[in-house]
């Protein structure tokens, strides 16, 4: 006679299915019903959203570029003041017409002044100078890239013929030239600033110490 195996007094039931998918193989399933998902094609009006957007960007990047223009200006006024002071009190004869081995602390502090609203000014000229775009292409939104076209018939059939996500890429494209004009513009304007205050106050220090 053999022994018989003891039973379990609890009748064994199987686990429920959520317990038999675990949370790793839960996230491919995820990820797959997420790539069926079918994408839905841009409406004509989140196009047209998209390019208010790009509108409303465009005007914040050009009145920037206004602005600093108009601090250049403002510099440019202020150097020239500055420069005119220095002429009127006659602080340029401190260095000029004076071998530089005979100029004193204040020759060469009026010498500097000078130098530096010079530089001040150059600079603010460079900020207001126009940058326009180098490359030929043509376009629907730089008055340079229109004047590529052949012929007025030309450019409208052209722009006709354009989608309007084709016409959103353009605007994007002129308003990041435009962010580069203005990166460009105020790296200048700060430059020239330094410049001016600097020349300023050595301006001040000799004109002060002249006699």
């Amino acid at each position: 006679m053999h022994e018989e195996t003891p039973r379990p007094k609890f009748p064994l039931q199987a686990p429920p299915p959520e317990v038999l998918v675990s949370s790793s193989s839960s996230e491919p399933v995820e990820a797959l019903a997420a790539a069926s998902t079918p994408c839905t094609p841009a409406t004509e009006n989140d196009l047209m959203q998209k390019r208010e957007f790009l509108w409303k960007v465009h005007t914040y990047v050009n009145d920037s570029i206004r602005f600093g223009d108009t601090k250049a200006v403002f510099c440019v006024g202020i150097a020239s003041a500055l420069i005119g002071a220095l002429f009127a009190s006659k602080c340029h004869e401190l260095f000029m017409g004076v071998a530089p081995s005979q100029w004193t602390a204040l020759g060469f502090t009026s010498l500097s002044a000078f130098v530096l609203l010079a530089i001040s000014i150059g600079a603010a000229v460079t900020v207001i100078r126009p940058r326009l775009w180098t490359h030929s292409e043509k376009s629907f939104v730089f008055w340079k890239a229109i004047s590529k076209f052949d012929a007025p018939s030309t450019f409208t059939s052209e722009y006709e013929a354009q989608p309007e996500a084709a016409l959103n890429a353009h605007l994007a494209h002129h308003l990041y030239s435009l962010a580069k004009i203005c990166c460009r513009k105020y790296a200048w304007m700060n430059f020239a600033i330094l410049a001016a205050a600097g020349g300023g106050a050595l301006a001040v220090i000799v004109l002060l110490f002249k006699r």
